[in-house]
C-alpha cells in the first residue's frame, strides 16, 4: 500500500468545498511538491472582464477545488473524492484562501501540524523534502 493523502480546500466559511483522497504517493515530496508547484504563480480574482487573461488564474476558492481535482484526476482509481477523512492517511494537506494569499497547513498520521506557510514557502519545504 501507498502513502495515502488528503487533500482538502475549504470556502470562505471554513466550510470543505472539496475533499480529495490520494492512494499513493501522498507524501510532501511526492504529492506535496506537486500540489506545490500547480498553486505556485497563479492568481485570485472575482470574476472576468472581457478579455481578460484566465491562465494561471483562480476564479474564487471554488474553482480552485475544481482545478485541483482536474489536475490530479488522471483516470480510473488512485485519486477519489470522499466526504470523510480516509482511513489510515499519513498526511493531510489543508488549504484556504486568507485574504489574498493560499496558507497550506500540512498535519501528519498523529495529528500534528508539520508545516502551515504560504505557497513559497509550501513550496521550499516539499523541496526539501525531496532532497532529504
Amino acid at each position: 500500500m501507498g502513502t495515502q493523502s488528503v487533500t482538502a480546500v475549504y470556502g470562505e466559511y471554513d466550510d470543505t468545498l472539496v475533499r480529495m483522497c490520494h492512494q499513493c504517493d501522498g507524501s510532501p515530496s511526492e504529492h506535496g511538491l506537486e500540489l506545490a508547484e500547480f498553486l505556485d504563480g497563479k492568481k485570485f480574482v472575482d470574476g472576468f472582464g472581457f478579455g481578460e487573461e484566465r491562465e494561471n488564474t483562480f476564479n474564487g476558492e471554488g474553482d480552485l477545488a475544481a482545478q485541483i481535482v482536474a489536475h490530479f484526476k488522471k483516470g480510473p482509481g488512485g485519486v477519489y473524492l470522499i466526504a470523510d477523512e480516509c482511513f489510515g492517511e499519513e498526511f493531510s494537506y489543508h488549504i484556504r484562501l486568507i485574504v489574498d494569499y493560499l496558507e497550506i497547513t500540512v498535519i501528519d498520521r498523529d495529528g500534528l501540524d508539520i508545516f502551515t506557510g504560504n505557497v513559497a514557502e509550501f513550496k521550499f519545504w516539499c523541496q526539501e523534502a525531496k532532497a532529504k
